[in-house]
């Protein structure tokens, strides 16, 4: 059980969070794998990659079968997929506009298309400055280093701070750096059993939808722990 705990700031990641950007990416990704030679499905490559940073052992493992021009190919063909389709995960500008607390972005996405996504979709200025991107960091999530250089340029506590994350490599990294973790199941991506999943890697609460947590006081232990 929660102990009794007031949330003073929050970190949001983006993918699957504020975006709904994971299901797209990871649709274009699972085509050219399976254009190169290599078939996944789109729940496979769900299952096995979301959430890592480009460093991930995994994920470096996986890369090796394909040719240096793999990235180049996902690039050119996601910003079109971008333009045409992404959008805010439902209830997140709303959540946003009545949100007064501290707030900031850590995300393992590269700077560019980090800018690029919160742009496209007007959330930027919900945000500001306080934008923390994977490259700050040798080591991206489930590493907790992202989160600790962003509460360390917030001025934040992280006995403060409340982190939102959908994947399991971004509720490890939260928990390794000390902050309260929810886990957000409201993306397009979000497959059965993955609420299991998060609980596993440590999540403290579950919510779908970011307007849960517009309560008073924001005080955890009357977040619904579904």
């Amino acid at each position: 059980m929660l102990k009794q705990r007031k949330i003073h700031q929050i970190i949001f990641d983006c993918d699957g969070v504020l975006v709904d950007s994971e299901i797209l990416a990871n649709r274009v990704e699972a085509e050219v794998k399976t254009e190169m030679g290599f078939p996944i499905t789109l729940e496979e490559q769900i299952k096995k990659f979301v959430g890592m940073g480009k460093d991930h052992p995994i994920l470096q493992d996986e890369l090796k079968k394909f040719p240096p021009s793999y990235w180049q190919a996902i690039d050119e063909r996601i910003k079109s997929v971008y333009e045409a389709e992404l959008k805010t995960i439902a209830g997140t500008v709303e959540a946003l506009e009545n949100l007064d607390l501290p707030k900031c972005v850590a995300s393992n996405s590269e700077p560019e298309w980090l800018e690029y996504k919160l742009s496209l979709t007007g959330l930027k200025k919900y945000f500001g400055e306080a934008i923390f991107h994977g490259k700050l960091v040798k080591r991206s999530k489930p590493a907790p280093d992202l989160f600790l250089f962003a509460l360390e340029k917030m001025g934040w506590s992280a006995t403060d701070c409340l982190v939102i994350e959908d994947s399991v490599p971004g509720v490890k990294a939260g928990k390794a750096a000390g902050l309260t973790v929810c886990g957000f199941l409201g993306g397009a991506h979000i497959l059965e059993g993955h609420a299991e999943l998060l609980r596993e890697a440590g999540a403290d609460f579950l919510i779908s939808d970011l307007r849960a947590l517009d309560i008073s006081n924001w005080n955890l232990t009357k977040l619904p722990l579904n």
